[in-house]
């Protein structure tokens, strides 16, 4: 085999697993949304006060999570992805070698069903594609 369809088998095995991996992130935008939902539900029937009592004993969710789905489930999730920059450690100068990584925030924030709209868009854009 040669180095060229190497580098064809391989780019089709990557983009095999991106597209799993962006249909895996869809479906537990989906089902977060989902658990979100139920759980507001609950905590709409039960007395005040209760909701928390409830959750410890009904569920493997911890609190802050369930905190987190029913944001998700109203729209009001707000996401801040990190992004890390690295730069090779040979090729800066040694006075800086020891500052070699910045973390910065994305510039934008997405709600769950914004990210979910995203994510499908670039699904069907990718599904467009010849391969």
């Amino acid at each position: 085999m040669n180095t060229n369809q190497i580098t064809v088998d391989l780019a089709k095995q990557i983009n095999a697993l991106h597209t799993q991996a962006k249909i895996h992130a869809t479906n537990a935008v989906r089902l977060a949304t989902k658990a979100g939902e139920l759980l507001l539900k609950v905590k709409s029937e039960l007395p005040h006060g209760q909701f928390t009592t409830w959750l410890a004993e009904n569920c493997s969710v911890s609190e802050r999570q369930a905190q987190r789905y029913m944001a998700g489930a109203q729209g009001k999730a707000r996401l801040q992805v990190p992004v890390v920059k690295t730069d090779m450690m040979s090729d800066l100068p040694d006075a800086t070698k020891t500052d070699t990584v910045t973390v910065f925030p994305v510039a934008t924030e997405s709600t769950l069903p914004q990210l979910t709209s995203e994510i499908t868009i670039n699904e069907s854009e990718a599904k467009a594609k010849p391969t």
